[in-house]
């Protein structure tokens, strides 16, 4: 468990100290190295950001490509899908906005409670998709975690299939 932790960590004793608080608080007893691909998300996670970009970006490929990654590396799937979730619940919520005829000046940023570059990202892949793709989208995600949730050992096989039909 500590050579794992130490993998997904690195040499960053900020992030190893409050990991290492984390799973104390967590494991009544011994800690396992299952108890750290749980809860402790790799160094690695910016990764996270380039899958959820391919995603918004429509590059079906790529994110299959990088969800193939995270999962490899160890990254818990339903850290993946909330991740995802979060990019089209976003995505959604400024489409909405602007189908809605919102002024376009306003500041998206302000309104998802965002970084400026992050929330421009955002209104950019907005463009890439129609109100009624993002709502099914969307509302496969929300199927996709609520299946992911009941059927264990399916979870990657319908992540990748639903991306695949993106």
């Amino acid at each position: 468990a500590i050579n794992l932790l130490i993998t997904y960590v690195g040499n960053n004793l900020w992030q190893l100290h409050q990991e290492i608080n984390k799973l104390s608080n967590f494991c009544k007893k011994e800690i396992k190295e299952k108890d750290v691909k749980i809860l402790v998300h790799s160094k690695t996670d910016n990764n996270i950001f380039n899958l959820i970009d391919a995603l918004g970006n429509k590059n079906k490929k790529l994110a299959l490509t990088l969800i193939e990654n995270q999962l490899n590396e160890g990254i818990a799937i339903q850290y993946i899908i909330t991740m995802i979730i979060r990019q089209f619940r976003l995505l959604l919520k400024i489409k909405t906005l602007l189908n809605n005829n919102v002024n376009q000046n306003l500041n998206t940023s302000t309104i998802l409670k965002l970084p400026n570059f992050v929330a421009k990202k955002i209104l950019i892949q907005s463009n890439l998709f129609t109100l009624i793709e993002l709502k099914k989208i969307y509302q496969q995600l929300l199927l996709i975690d609520e299946k992911i949730k009941i059927y264990t050992g399916k979870e990657k096989i319908l992540l990748l299939k639903m991306i695949n039909e993106f």
